[in-house]
Parts: C-alpha cells; structure tokens; sequence
C-alpha cells in the first residue's frame, strides 16, 4: 500500500504545473454501497483448542456521505483528502448453504459501532465532451471504528474478566480504485457521479494475555470487506 502511495504521487508530478497556483476544490456527496466481508475471528482459552469464530457477513446499512477537499495543482490532476461516514457499521451473518434450506433462518446481527474513513484521495481529469470529464482516481487511507453496541458490551464483559482490551477506536487501512464523471453547470459548480470500489481491513481485537482467574486468553478479529460504492456529488471550485 506504501509503495502503490508513492508510485501515484510520482507519476502525478508529471502533470503538475509548478507556475500556476493550486486551486481549491469542495465536494459534498452521498451514496449507496453494497459490501462482501468476512470476520477472521480466532480465540484461545487456557489449555483449550484454538476456536474458528469466523463467518461471512453483509452490514446492515448501506447509505454513506463524505466531505472531501482537493487541491487542482494541474489542468488535469488534482490530490486531497476525503473524511466520509458510514453509519452504524453492524454484520449480518450469510447463510451457509445448509442454512439455506431452513425456511425460518435469521441471520444474527452484530453491531461493531460507528465507522469513518479518513483518506487521500488523487485524481485524474480526462475531457471527454463539452462540459463533461471523465475522472480516474485512487483512495489510499484509514478507517476508525468507534465501538458501540454488541462490539462495546463485548469489550466491557472481557474488561470485567481483567483482559487488557480498551474502548479506543479501531483502525485498519483502505485502498481502492475510481471512476467518476462530472458535468459543468457554471463556472464554480460541477455536479458529478462516482462508482468506487474499496478494499478495507479493520484490526478489531489483537490481545493476547490473561484473565483474573490466571486463565491464558488470546483473541484475534480482523473485518476483511470488499466494499462497491455509488455516489452522487457537488463539487465546488473556490
């Protein structure tokens, strides 16, 4: 992820034009998203075997907004960052094909807490018709989850057992591709639209250590999603 950062900011400086300010650019956008993940999920408890927790899951919201600030430092190429919020991050578990054919199948609901992803954001502007771009892009960044729900009376019910685990935010790493186009409504304003896609990892729980009755206790939860995204935005030219 490192490496692929510093590959794109390299090959945007073959666009930047180093005599012409920077010029600002505001955006406001929501969205829809649909998600594929998995739970790595891996617990040890004294002398016992090591438990697979792990399962498939869907979350259980899928409306997104984001507030993003990009500098235009070329005719074409532009970087920045985007702050955008998801909601309620909570897992609902898929149906193993056995579970399938059990009419009264529910899925169990796991809420994580609130999810914010924190990332940069390069572009790259390609005129395709009057008034019209077509823009490539790329997100490399952080998400932070702020535990809630289930997740946080998990973390209480180990805190009260004397496990070192804390209710601090969680974090992980992002990156993902783009493709948007935005059409020019004047000459401060641009409406736009964007399909992204976006792989994410949140480390949940990585604590090793022991519980107030001297028993050994390890627990390894990672989230692993591949997250697709529809967005509709403003953009605003200052």
């Amino acid at each position: 992820m490192r490496y692929g950062a510093m590959v794109l900011l390299l090959v945007g400086s073959l666009f930047v034009c180093t005599d012409a300010a920077a010029q600002t650019v505001l955006g406001v956008s929501s969205g829809l998203y649909l998600e594929d993940g998995r739970l790595h999920a891996k617990q040890k408890m004294g002398d016992q075997e090591e438990q697979d927790q792990s399962y498939d899951f869907r979350p259980d919201n899928f409306l997104s907004g984001s507030l993003w600030f990009l500098l235009q430092l070329s005719p074409r190429l532009r970087v920045g960052s985007d702050l955008e919020y998801m909601g309620t991050y909570a897992s609902l578990t898929r149906p193993t094909e056995q579970q399938r054919q059990q009419p009264n199948f529910e899925p169990r609901r796991f809420e994580f807490g609130r999810l914010l992803e924190f990332y940069g954001r390069f572009e790259f502007l390609v005129p395709a018709l009057p008034n019209v771009d077509l823009i490539l892009g790329a997100a490399v960044g952080m998400p932070f989850l702020f535990p809630r729900g289930d997740l946080k009376n998990d973390i209480e019910d180990l805190q009260d057992r004397g496990a070192a685990v804390w209710k601090v935010p969680r974090t992980g790493y992002l990156v993902g591709p783009m493709l948007s186009g935005r059409w020019k409504y004047d000459e401060h304003l641009y409406l736009r639209s964007d399909l992204q896609m976006k792989w994410e990892q949140i480390f949940v729980y990585r604590t090793s250590g022991g519980l107030d009755d001297g028993t050994s206790f390890t627990r390894r939860w990672t989230t692993g999603s591949l997250r697709y995204q529809v967005n509709f935005a403003i953009e605003v030219l200052l």
